[in-house]
């Protein structure tokens, strides 16, 4: 039996991976293919593989607040744990045994910052499977910034874009951290670029499917998951979030953060997307050019550029518009007639903005720009 271990990265597709996973369960099992390891059901259970290799070598995540998002507060947690993979590889069928598992997590690639992490999980998968392989998906950074952004606010960040930009541009060093991999597994590495031209049939799943083994006939394909907010979604979210913190809430864990955010990935106004600018997109390119041509030569040199120029991005609106838009979206979500005070959006199981609140949402929308304009003040007030 043989492992292919999907490592990431966060924001590369790898909810639409594991959307597919889930959905197929069944299917694949019938061709030999099993998805994950089975645990008894837990929360986050898919972060316990990293948790455990990195338990082997005596260390947690990487960061405090990869910890606290992940209820990892202890070494003894992180044990417990390691006990569950330990007995989930241990009740896989012998490696001699024909088939697959499919493992994905997206933190492997994040948390698993030095080749003797790497190299721990490595020899915690080898010693109950004939070979083990890893692939990992890279996207261009200058579209990568805003994706990661958009997730921050989702859960509970308060940052504005321009301080998150100029922190996350020397972030990049995709070079090394392939490297890290290739000297830990060698050829069983596999680095993919997310460009149409490179990905089998254009194609995320299609990629991934193929590199797993697995044919697409008879297979279900996922819809677009986890997809970004859009700039008015996280004008308003971030406000809510910092306004939030001040009492100390951790917002991303309540009710009403995951309500309103589904309302504001469903709202009809929320639908600027968030870009770089050319003069932004200009310093990532230039900050990461070296380390880009780097991994090139060494894991794409077929390839005379790694990641395409993006085609000329739509003018944005200016701040002000999506204030106005911003003040709009308030006024349906909480104000739907500028007179009525209303509740807090309904609960997640509930759908989000039905047609007749679409319509209602564009009707307030013609009425004009001055009480969107009102609105506007009092939110750069938060």
């Amino acid at each position: 039996m043989k492992a292919m271990v999907h490592i990431g990265a966060p924001k590369t597709g790898s909810t639409s991976i594991q959307t597919f996973l889930a959905d197929n369960r069944a299917a694949l099992a019938g061709r030999g293919v099993h998805v994950g390891l089975d645990y008894e059901p837990a929360k986050d259970c898919m972060t316990y593989l990293p948790i455990a290799a990195l338990f082997s070598v005596g260390k947690l995540p990487n960061s405090q607040k990869a910890r606290k998002r992940h209820d990892l507060n202890s070494s003894e947690e992180a044990a417990v744990i390691a006990v569950k993979v330990n007995a989930a590889l241990e009740a896989l069928p012998s490696p001699a045994t024909p088939g697959t598992v499919i493992l994905s997590c997206e933190y492997i690639l994040p948390w698993m910052k030095d080749q003797s992490e790497i190299t721990a999980l490595d020899q915690m998968l080898r010693n109950r499977f004939s070979s083990v392989e890893y692939v990992h998906y890279m996207r261009s950074p200058a579209d990568l910034l805003p994706s990661i952004y958009s997730q921050r606010i989702k859960t509970g960040a308060s940052v504005a874009f321009d301080e998150f930009f100029a922190k996350w541009t020397d972030k990049f060093d995709f070079h090394a951290g392939a490297m890290r991999w290739r000297q830990a597994v060698g050829a069983r590495y596999h680095p993919r670029l997310l460009e149409r031209d490179f990905l089998v049939n254009g194609d995320l799943i299609d990629d991934f499917a193929t590199q797993c083994g697995i044919e697409m006939d008879g297979l279900l394909r996922p819809a677009r998951a986890n997809e970004g907010l859009s700039a008015e979604g996280i004008e308003i979210l971030r406000r809510l979030n910092a306004r939030a913190s001040q009492g100390g809430q951790d917002t991303a864990r309540t009710g009403w953060h995951r309500a309103v955010t589904k309302q504001l990935m469903a709202h009809p106004l929320c639908k600027t997307k968030l870009r770089l600018t050319t003069e932004q997109r200009k310093q990532v390119e230039e900050k990461t050019a070296a380390n880009l041509e780097a991994l090139r030569k060494d894991f794409f040199p077929d390839r005379p550029v790694l990641f395409t120029t993006a085609p000329t991005a739509p003018v944005q609106p200016d701040r002000a518009e999506i204030m106005a838009a911003v003040a709009d979206i308030m006024l349906d979500l909480f104000v739907p007639h500028g007179d009525q005070k209303k509740t807090l959006p309904a609960p997640p199981q509930n759908e989000a903005v039905g047609d007749a609140g679409r319509d209602a949402c564009r009707r307030d929308r013609c009425q004009g720009n001055q009480k969107a304009t009102q609105g506007c003040a009092g939110l750069k007030e938060m």
